[in-house]
């Protein structure tokens, strides 16, 4: 995907060169405009850019913090790439909250040992990451986790998360919470979260589970699961996942 960036609400503007006031100016930026416009292929092969807006932005972004109760500046890392949303997370969390947010190089985010040495050396509290990045970084940590909890929150998204890597990682006590973070682009970076404080927390899932829940909304989101007879349902049930509240974005670009 491709990010199209635009200043956040409240960013000082250049004014023209004739000292006249920029369009785009503090003052003109609503609730509903768009913030930035993120291109995705979906399941049908054809990009669409899903316009994602302020008021989109803040409900994510407060409503995340709140699921997770983090109420001060904390130190982020962001090891993915800037052009997919997945990212954002620690973007916009870092942003919102006056945090510090850790742009990590390509070689460092690569090397298991060498973004172990960064996060420690940095201090850093929070890392967002797919399942099979932080897989392939965990092999090659060692026992370094030994010494202590590296950060506050592992997020991992993007991808299903396996029951056997989350006991891997809560075991290694490499974060004192990992969470299962989920959500399509078209419902701004995510909308639903499952956190586990501790092995222990793994203990309520069914014995034959195999991957993590994507757990329950949060802020305004609702999930309902629409059957084949054609039926809403809040639980209990299967069927195609349907997502309602602030987090849905605005539409596509050019495509109603």
């Amino acid at each position: 995907g491709l990010a199209v960036l635009v200043a956040p609400a409240g960013e000082a503007v250049p004014a023209g060169p004739g000292g006249e006031e920029h369009p785009h100016s503090p003052g003109a930026v609503a609730d509903n405009d768009v913030a930035y416009v993120l291109y995705t292929s979906g399941s049908t092969g054809t990009p669409k850019g899903v316009m994602v807006t302020h008021a989109n932005i803040r409900h994510y972004t407060v409503s995340l913090l709140d699921r997770l109760g983090i109420t001060e500046p904390l130190r982020y890392a962001h090891v993915t790439t800037l052009g997919a949303d997945l990212g954002n997370t620690c973007l916009f969390l870092a942003l919102w909250t006056g945090g510090t947010l850790h742009l990590v190089d390509d070689a460092t985010r690569r090397d298991p040992r060498g973004l172990l040495d960064h996060l420690r050396a940095e201090r850093v509290d929070v890392l967002k990451t797919t399942p099979s990045h932080w897989n392939a970084m965990e092999d090659g940590f060692g026992d370094a986790p030994a010494d202590g909890p590296v950060l506050r929150f592992l997020l991992l998204g993007g991808e299903l998360l396996g029951v056997p890597q989350a006991r891997r990682v809560l075991a290694s006590g490499v974060t004192r919470v990992l969470v299962n973070h989920y959500g399509p682009t078209e419902t701004t970076v995510g909308v639903a979260a499952h956190v586990l404080r501790g092995p222990a927390a793994l203990d309520g899932l069914a014995p034959d589970a195999r991957s993590v829940p994507i757990g329950t909304p949060f802020g305004a989101t609702t999930l309902l699961l629409r059957t084949d007879d054609g039926r809403l349902a809040g639980r209990d049930a299967v069927g195609e996942l349907l997502v309602a509240g602030p987090s849905v974005a605005r539409g596509y670009r050019d495509a109603p």
